[in-house]
């Protein structure tokens, strides 16, 4: 199974069911599939070659499903990196991975703004905006980003249909780097499917299961324990 099947299959057997909850916002089903593949053909008319990589630096907002999902059905590699990164940290991150778009969290502007200048390899740079970011300060030496929305606003809402296999790389998370520099770990399709397949059995999740991320995305625990299961089975 490809990663971007476990969002498309949920979205065809429970199209209105609301699959993210953050405050006022609810997502169904049927705008994540969409929103998703509006955001993988954004990336693919960037022209960046397969394997590229992607980075998200973002807090747990609904707009990280979007840059999961439709990272995925780009063949595109996502680095999930820390928001905890000092800024020394996070442009050694950025340099090894080869970074050539990066998506933040408007809330760590100032961070991302002082590194940009280190990773010349980055290709574009996308702002998530959010109502407690919306002061953020953004450095006035640098080009201002484009905005979350602006990105892929009027694509096509279909499946990109870009040829993938299951054991293509998909997804690259940092150790936490403790006697050490952080170590990149790169994931294909099929790891990610086969953790989210043993989650749902082991722990018997179901459509009809509400389930709180309260760790952050950007660790294995959240992404590939508590959402990727959730959204396997159409869970809230």
């Amino acid at each position: 199974m490809l990663t971007g099947d476990i969002l498309r299959r949920s979205s065809e057997r429970f199209p209105h069911k609301v699959a993210l909850i953050r405050d006022a916002t609810r997502i169904s089903y049927a705008e994540l599939d969409a929103s998703a593949n509006r955001f993988a053909r954004a990336l693919l008319q960037l022209g960046l070659p397969k394997g590229s990589k992607v980075a998200i630096v973002s807090r747990n907002l609904p707009e990280y499903a979007i840059v999961f999902f439709g990272t995925a059905r780009s063949g595109l590699i996502l680095v999930n990196v820390s928001v905890l990164y000092a800024p020394d940290e996070l442009a050694w991150v950025l340099q090894k991975a080869d970074v050539r778009v990066l998506l933040f969290d408007a809330l760590f502007s100032a961070r991302v703004g002082e590194v940009l200048p280190l990773c010349p390899a980055i290709h574009q740079v996308v702002r998530i905006d959010s109502p407690e970011a919306a002061s953020a300060a953004w450095p006035d030496v640098i080009a201002a980003p484009i905005g979350f929305d602006a990105f892929f606003d009027g694509q096509p809402a279909h499946d990109p249909g870009v040829p993938l296999d299951e054991n293509d790389p998909f997804c690259m998370t940092y150790t936490g780097g403790t006697t050490g520099r952080p170590k990149g770990v790169l994931c294909s399709h099929r790891a990610r499917a086969v953790t989210a397949h043993t989650v749902v059995v082991e722990e018997a999740l179901d459509e009809r299961d509400v389930v709180a991320i309260v760790t952050p995305m950007f660790h294995v625990a959240a992404l590939n324990i508590m959402f990727q299961p959730a959204m396997l089975v159409g869970a809230t």
